[in-house]
């Protein structure tokens, strides 16, 4: 309950921020204008610096984020270690276990949508990886295309499609099956993790990068 609490406040502040984001790189060549160069990187700056409390949505949902996989990966380990997937929570854990996996595939697209220098590393270590899948020659080539494209337009556009819609939805109907039906909301405990992220937020602003 607390992980899809944390997922409805990354829904509502990327939704705000979505209003000012640019996906788009543009043109980066030696005769093009420098603010057509990484219009993506130039618009999070303008949410840091222009936009009203545009920081402090931004590092709200980075600081969310990162809790969304914290409480992720502890009820996992919860799961795991006190043995409840064994007995009539096979598909539980199936799903938990995809729903891992699709939550940090979220925060990576989502951390790379600034492009900047460290957003373009982890961009080259997630190709390389890909390129690298079993068998290379069929699947590693398909897979790095499909998902990477062949240029940074291609990669901000389509990890912003991955990010904002296609990956939230596969979460929403994994969790359809996932969430058990007696879910119960603790007001008290939601109310302080959302806190938490809130004064994080305010406290340890998020870098941008260079």
């Amino acid at each position: 309950m607390l992980t899809f609490v944390v997922f409805v406040v990354l829904g509502i502040s990327g939704a705000v921020l979505m209003f000012h984001y640019t996906p788009n790189f543009g043109d980066c060549s030696p005769s093009a204008t420098a603010t057509s160069c990484n219009q993506a990187f130039q618009s999070v700056q303008s949410i840091n610096d222009q936009v009203n409390w545009g920081l402090m949505m931004r590092n709200i949902h980075y600081h969310a984020s990162n809790a969304m996989v914290l409480l992720a990966v502890m009820h996992m380990f919860y799961q795991f270690f006190s043995g409840r997937y064994k007995l009539r929570y096979e598909m539980l854990w199936i799903t938990g276990i995809i729903l891992g996996v699709v939550t940090v595939v979220e925060a990576y697209t989502g951390y790379d949508l600034i492009l900047n220098i460290r957003g373009q590393l982890a961009i080259n270590i997630g190709r390389t990886l890909t390129l690298l899948s079993p068998p290379r020659q069929i699947l590693g080539t398909f897979l790095a295309q499909v998902i990477f494209g062949f240029s940074f337009n291609d990669i901000v556009l389509r990890f912003y499609a991955l990010h904002v819609f296609i990956i939230p939805i596969v979460m929403l109907a994994l969790m359809g099956v996932h969430l058990p039906k007696n879910l119960v909301l603790d007001i008290p405990v939601s109310s302080a993790i959302i806190g938490i992220i809130f004064v994080m937020g305010g406290l340890f602003p998020v870098e941008l990068g260079v």
